[in-house]
């Protein structure tokens, strides 16, 4: 299994409700814009981020999806979508 904790930033109503919509599908709502999903393959995950990368397509710069991994190789899974990749330090942990 693989947990990811996607979190958002999104000023469009529209968008925003589109992807919330998409992320209730896939996932647990932990706080107004985040959401821990957990996939049964990496693959699984990528299917997800394609999805969400089709909706933001057209989005403008200040729109973006950030994922940040839940298991030791997380920050190796971390990831954005509309903005530069997460900082990626030698070693992380979430507490």
């Amino acid at each position: 299994m693989n947990s990811q904790l996607p979190v958002y930033g999104i000023s469009d109503d529209r968008l925003r409700q589109r992807v919330e919509k998409r992320a209730l599908r896939i996932g647990l709502r932990v706080q107004e814009s985040e959401f821990e999903v957990c996939t049964r393959t990496p693959a699984d995950f990528d299917q997800i981020i394609r999805e969400l990368t089709r909706l933001l397509k057209d989005a403008g710069p200040e729109t973006q999806i950030r994922w940040y991994g839940l298991n030791d190789d997380g920050c190796a899974r971390s990831g954005v979508i509309g903005s530069l990749p997460p900082f990626r330090p030698p070693t992380v942990r979430v507490l």
